[in-house]
């Protein structure tokens, strides 16, 4: 028996002859173990009474394994006992062969792949062959220290060893050295990188870590206890995160910097069954007799379970909503299968040498991998049998990957294996240099722009500058945290954090803050923006946000369902909008305060494929075998068809009239060649680098494109060669733009990146003045004629001035839906809306009201104003379209005469008022009821009008003309 300093007891129990043949633990769980007559234990049964058996030879040795699932695992020895042959439960046989000095030669797995080793003459391995016969190479001093390996590809890594024979020094294929320093006590003190950047720890009396500094000088320190359990952690800043243990020295409380206490509990077996966090909220978890944890309980009591089979494999997960996800294992104990709640199935398929073959989706597609000799992953096959190749060098490095067009990537390496340089199907290159610390400092692509990377001494990312060389900036504190951020403008943008090291306060280059304030759990619960305007969050015991209210105390909350899905939300004016979710967590219906739902359908691999809206109205989707959308149908069943080629790209398109659009592609998988479907060609062009430099449409005009050095497009030349430029600062803003006359309009930014300062070719200068929250308060116009701008707590406009100082009043409900307008007249108009938040009521000043009705797909079906009533409700389409119905003013039938024209103009036949259209001149046709009832004019303005007739004693009619920007001409 054993007791722990907490007095849990385990007691074991034994046969006459001293063979252990239960253990009970503190909990009362029993194991038991049974003894053959050569006293060699050959089954144990476990609390669950799952017997799990060994077997053994007459020499003793274990020849078979048996689990309690009956699965068996084989072992062969040769004559003097070493092993030969290994076999798994599918009997997939790996085979050792050993040369006469007993040492292993040999190894041949499932698949018959051979890899070979050799000895030196003194019997150290220093040859090995993979099984495409690259060979990795082993060198030794004479003391059988290794000091070198070479790899496949001839390159070198070496070590040195000093007196003691610890390593003190590496090198790798470049000759870049890392070194290694230690104290008399053999513990290593100093690590010196090949930039000779030192980190340094320091050792306590017991041998045991207490101080390491980074190579700038930044130090953290470790504090233990009397039982050498580590009790503190200083960070550079100083700031104290604690451990206390209970007294089986188990870790039961950890503080952090702003002494917020997160207390573990263990049982009496030493399991952890509860975890409290500071805001005393208490996750639980139960486990089987087994020991295996079976159930966690989140602070709302809503319980997630499992389930394992005899062998101690999970074979079912159920959340608290009771859906149930299954895994089924073969006999080797891989994961054969998956099924999700709705019990569709993913299976997976293995070699004999157990890497993944095949992969079937609850659709039965598959998708195939195969592999090389040496076991790489070298194609990948498709559903659609569409084939990736992967080439690997003798390094095995993927040194080119060919897809379905045998379109080709490279990629090429320096003797440390990093990627030097990637070349696209067209051979255009991108190159990374490393410093000898093997840090990136350079990239150059395809036209040699070169952006560079800097280091500081703790190898973290200090300025980066791009191939302009405009440099961005990042600084640190002590503890590692990036602090500020300065912009090739000298623009600086700060962080504060709080002492758990999360962000508190932001800053923007004006100075302007932004403060985050957390509860004990770390939840950000307040934050106060550069106006103290304040937002308010509020969580539940499962730390999802409930509530978030703004700073005019208009609260909208979330409801959630036990597996934490949100199913519904409440707005400020107590709307409800819901959501559902089938077995597999997937969003099926969503309802809007008005319970009108929208539902999506979704097939056995999870794609939707269809859509049915609160008419009923169905709208529908098909995949092809490798998951891409191939057809979609609207309402009526008119379907949208895509083609693509074997590299999955989209190559032809097909409405629903068959009218086609076809796009090509180059050999870097850039569209290039787009038809429509009269054929007519749209050509685009790309530099090396990947930058669109010309478009030719259909008729061979050619407009182009040139970029400056950090690949922003400076210069558009349109087809009669007419040249527009545009110019930026360092930082990246657009600050001039001159067009083919050489007019210059030119911007101007504040320190946060905001327009301020617009100057047209003239030289007329547009201001904008921007508050502390970056709203735009003011606008100042050439004559220094002023617009102001006023905002309520939540960030809404809620007056504007124009330069005469006349106000605009807007007033928001609790939704922030805007429902009160007062111009500067103090006349007063008003909005309401229905409970799906549309606006449903107008009211103008002389409280004349405008009423629109919607149906339940939100689509207007009538609309009542204030002077003609109501007009015959128009019905709607099954693809949504609205077929209006316009009453004659004389209550009469509509005409049905037919169509006729006169001079171009046209005239309709029934009583609607037919589309406007545009004259030979660029003058817009309106149509306009006559009041004479007299035929339709199409005299242009400021002609005599023609004269004109009924139709069926009712009015028709009239067509002007009038300038599209004349609204006045058909008054």
């Amino acid at each position: 028996m054993t007791i722990d300093p907490l007095g849990a007891r385990t007691t074991l129990g034994n046969d006459p002859v001293g063979n252990v043949i239960t253990r009970t633990d503190p909990l009362g769980r029993v194991t038991t173990m049974t003894y053959d007559e050569t006293d060699e234990a050959v089954a144990t049964t476990d609390p669950l009474n799952e017997i799990s058996q060994t077997t053994y030879d007459l020499a003793g040795q274990v020849i078979a394994r048996t689990d309690p699932l009956g699965r068996v695992s084989k072992t062969a020895f040769d004559p003097v006992g070493r092993v030969v042959v290994q076999a798994n439960p599918l009997d997939q046989r790996t085979t050792t062969a050993y040369d006469p000095a007993g040492r292993p030669t040999a190894v041949i797995d499932p698949m018959a792949r051979v890899t070979t080793t050799m000895y030196d003459l003194v019997g150290r391995p220093n040859v090995v062959m993979n099984p495409l016969y690259q060979r990795t190479t082993t060198v030794y001093d004479a003391a059988g220290q290794k000091i070198a390996s070479i790899d496949p590809l001839d390159r070198i890594t070496t070590t040195a060893y000093d007196g003691a024979g610890r390593v003190q020094a590496t090198a790798n294929p470049l000759g870049q050295r890392t070194t290694t320093v230690y104290d008399v006590a053999g513990q290593a003190i100093q690590s010196v990188d090949p930039l000779l950047r030192t980190s340094v720890t320091a050792y306590d009396l017991a041998g045991r870590v207490q101080a390491t500094a980074n190579p700038l000088g930044k130090t953290t320190t470790t504090v233990y206890d009397i039982a050498g359990e580590k009790i503190a952690s200083i960070d550079p800043l100083l700031r104290v995160t604690s451990t206390l243990y209970d007294g089986a020295g188990r870790p039961n409380v950890l503080i952090n910097p702003l002494n917020q206490a997160t207390v573990t509990r263990y049982d009496a077996a030493g399991e952890k069954i509860a975890s409290i966090d500071p805001l005393g909220r208490v996750t639980s978890t139960t486990y089987d007799l087994a020991g295996r944890p079976n159930a966690v309980i989140n602070p709302l009591w809503q319980r997630t379970t499992t389930v394992y089979d005899a062998a101690g494999e999970v074979v079912q997960s159920i959340d608290p909503l009771n859906r149930v996800s299954a895994t089924a294992y073969d006999l080797a104990g891989r994961v054969s299968a998956t099924a999700n709640p709705l019990n569709q199935r993913t299976t997976t398929l293995y070699n004999a040498a157990g890497q993944v073959r095949g992969v079937v989706d609850p659709l039965n597609r598959i998708t195939t991998t195969l592999y090389d000799p040496v076991g790489r992953p070298n194609v990948t096959i498709n559903p659609l049998n569409q084939a990736t190749t992967t080439l690997y060098d003798a390094a095995g490095q993927a040194r080119a990957k060919v897809d379905p067009l045998n379109r080709i990537t490279t990629t090429v390496y320096d003797l440390a294996g990093r990627v030097l340089a990637t070349a696209n199907p067209l051979n255009q290159r991108t190159t990374t240099v490393y410093d000898v610390a093997g840090q990136a400092i350079q990239s150059v692509d395809p036209l040699l722009r070169t952006s560079a990377t800097g280091y500081d001494g703790a190898g973290r990312v200090q300025a980066t500058a791009n191939p302009l060389g405009q440099t961005t900036t990042t600084v640190y504190d002590a503890a590692g945290q990036k602090i500020a951020s300065v912009d090739p403008l000298l623009r600086a943008t700060a962080t504060a954090y709080d002492l758990a090291g999360r962000v508190a306060v932001t800053a923007n280059p004006l100075n302007q803050r932004v403060t985050t304030v957390y509860d004990a759990a770390g939840q950000a619960i307040r934050s106060v923006d550069p106006l103290n305007r304040i937002t308010t969050t509020a969580y539940d015991l499962a730390s999802r946000p409930i509530a978030a209210v703004n700073p005019l105390n208009q609260r909208t909350t979330a409801l959630y369902d036990a597996a934490g899905q949100k199913t519904a939300g409440v707005d400020p004016l107590l709307r409800v909008t819901t959501t559902a979710y089938d077995l597999a967590g997937r969003v099926v219906a969503k309802g809007n305060p008005l319970n009108q739902r929208v539902t999506t359908v979704y097939d056995a691999a999870g794609q939707a494929i269809q859509s049915v809206d609160p008419l009923l109205r169905t709208s529908a989707t098909a995949y092809d075998l490798a998951g891409r959308v191939i057809a979609t149908a609207n309402p009526l069943n008119q379907r949208t068809t895509t083609v693509y080629d074997v590299a999955g790209q989209a190559i032809r398109n097909v409405d629903p009239l068959l009218r086609i659009t076809t796009t090509a592609y180059d050999g870097a998988a850039r569209p290039n060649v787009k038809a429509n479907p009269l054929g007519q060609r749209t050509t685009t062009v790309y530099d090396v680098a990947g930058q669109a430099i010309r478009s030719v449409d259909p008729l061979n005009r050619i407009t182009t494109t040139g970029y400056d050095g950090a690949g922003r497009p400076n210069a558009l030349i349109n087809p009669l060669d007419q040249q527009t430029a545009t110019v930026y600062d360092a930082a990246g803003q657009k600050i001039a733009s001159i067009d083919p006359l050489n007019r210059i309009t030119t911007t101007g930014y504040d320190l946060a990146g905001r327009v301020q300062v617009t100057a047209n070719p003239m030289d007329q200068q547009t201001a904008t003045v921007y508050d502390a929250a970056g709203q735009k308060i003011a606008s100042v116009d050439p004559l220094l004629r002023v617009t102001t701008t006023a905002y309520d707590l939540a960030g809404r406009a809620v007056a504007t001035a124009n330069p005469l100082n006349q106000r605009t009043t807007t007033v928001y409900d609790v939704a922030g839906q805007a429902i009160r307008s007062v111009d500067p007249l103090l006349r007063i108009t008003t909005t309401a809306y229905d409970g799906a938040g549309r606006p449903n009521v107008k009211a103008n000043p002389l409280n004349q009201r405008t009423t629109t009705v919607y149906d339940v797909a939100g689509q207007v079906v009538r609309s009542v104003d204030p002077s003609t009533g109501s007009p015959p409700p128009p019905t709607t389409g099954p693809a949504g379209r609205t077929r209006s119905s316009i009453r004659s003013a004389s209550r009469r039938p509509p005409c049905t005469t037919r169509r006729a024209r006169r001079s171009g103009a046209s005239i309709h036949s029934t009583g609607s008022p037919p589309p406007s259209t545009t004259s030979p001149v660029g003058f817009s046709r309106r149509p306009t009821r006559s009041t004479s009832g007299r035929p339709p004019s199409t005299t242009p303005p400021g002609r005599p009008r023609q004269k004109s007739t009924r139709c069926c004693g009712s009015p028709r009619w009239s067509t002007t003309w009038r300038a599209a920007f004349w609204p006045w001409a058909t008054r």
